[in-house]
C-alpha cells in the first residue's frame, strides 16, 4: 500500500471518530445564567403580540391548515396562491397568552363547483402548542 494511501485511511478514520464523538456526546449544559436569560427572553417575548404570535405561528399554522383539511379536503382552493395560509393573529386571552390566528384566502367549492370565500380562526394555546377551537364562516367582504 502506498503512503499517501495510507495518510489518506487515517485522515477518514480521524474524521469518522471525530464525527461519531460529537454525536454521541451529549452537549455542555447550560449554565443558570443562559438559563435565567432564555426565561427572561421567553417572558418578554410572550408580553409582546407580535413577537408571540411569530414565535408560534408555525405550530398554530399546523394545527390550523390541518383542520381546515378535515373540515372541507379537497374543495378548499387558496385564492392568493401565497405559501403563508394563515396570516394574521391577535390575542384571544394576554393573561393566559393564547392566541387567535385568522386569515381569509381561502374559497371552499360548493356543490355547484362555485368557490365561497372563508374566513377561518383558530385559537392556539401556545402553552400545550393545542389548538383549541376552529371556526370557519363565509366571508362578508
Amino acid at each position: 500500500m502506498k503512503k499517501s494511501a495510507k495518510i489518506g485511511l487515517v485522515g477518514w478514520g480521524l474524521l469518522l471518530v471525530g464525527l461519531v464523538t460529537w454525536i454521541v456526546l451529549p452537549a455542555p449544559e447550560p449554565t443558570a445564567e443562559e438559563k435565567a436569560a432564555v426565561a427572561a427572553e421567553e417572558a418578554s417575548c410572550s408580553e409582546d403580540l407580535k413577537c408571540w404570535g411569530q414565535r408560534n405561528h408555525t405550530s398554530a399554522s399546523i394545527a390550523c391548515l390541518s383542520a381546515i383539511d378535515q373540515a372541507v379536503g379537497f374543495r378548499a382552493v387558496w385564492n392568493d396562491g401565497s405559501d403563508l395560509k394563515v396570516r394574521y393573529h391577535r390575542w384571544l386571552d394576554q393573561e393566559a397568552k393564547t392566541l387567535t390566528y385568522y386569515g381569509d384566502a381561502l374559497s371552499v367549492m360548493n356543490q355547484l363547483g362555485v368557490p365561497i370565500r372563508q374566513r377561518f380562526e383558530c385559537d392556539f394555546d401556545p402553552a400545550s402548542d393545542v389548538m383549541t377551537a376552529f371556526r370557519m364562516k363565509p366571508d362578508s367582504n
